[in-house]
């Protein structure tokens, strides 16, 4: 493909989740939470968040881990009898997720692979950081300003970060004030310019 032919316009944050009124689940959330969201498939290392917890044990504190989403991974089966997990395994409306993100401390994406994916852009409009494994599509978006990025599939290093945005509360505020400010911070995430480059380029 000739380069020159080709452009790339990103996209910006699901800004309009902030407009649904938050969704009883009908389950009992933990106060202090880790988020992990979407449609369960086994590349998005369910099993690596799993074993990053048994290696914290009880430095977790307070904290607990809320997997929301339909799908299937066999990881499940060890994830419904350990206490630190709370599971809602069905399909998520947005505005459930809104209450989800609401009341989350951070996200987590223990992905093994990807194409690309629009967590941060939903996450980010509620303040929430997120870690994420160092995969290209997770890089572009999330920095040490808004999250933390951690080796694939390396279940000490995700734990290393958990540890770490749990122990530094100034740190986890610092990254969700700068959150706050991402698109004047990075203007190719503003959509009033990704309006504009998208006209440029047809």
């Amino acid at each position: 493909v000739d380069p020159s032919k080709v452009r790339c316009v990103p996209f910006g944050l699901f800004e309009s989740y902030k407009a649904l009124p938050p969704a009883s689940l009908q389950t009992t959330l933990p106060e202090k939470y880790l988020l992990f969201f979407g449609y369960i498939l086994p590349y998005k290392g369910l099993k690596v968040l799993y074993d990053a917890i048994g290696i914290l044990g009880k430095e977790l504190g307070d904290f607990k881990v809320v997997i929301a989403g339909k799908g299937n991974d066999p990881i499940l089966d060890k994830i419904k009898n350990h206490d630190r997990f709370v599971t809602i395994r069905r399909f998520i409306k947005n505005s459930e997720l809104t209450t989800l993100l609401n009341g989350a401390y951070a996200v987590v994406c223990p992905y093994l692979t990807m194409s690309q994916s629009g967590i941060p852009q939903t996450a980010f409009p509620f303040n929430v950081p997120i870690i994420a494994s160092n995969l290209k599509g997770f890089r572009n978006v999330i920095t040490e300003d808004n999250g933390m990025l951690f080796k694939r599939g390396d279940a000490p290093a995700l734990a290393g970060c958990i540890r770490e945005i749990i122990n530094n509360p100034s740190r986890h505020d610092e990254m969700c004030q700068n959150i706050s400010m991402f698109t004047s911070m990075h203007p190719q995430y503003d959509w009033n310019n990704i309006c504009d480059q998208y006209l440029k380029s047809i």
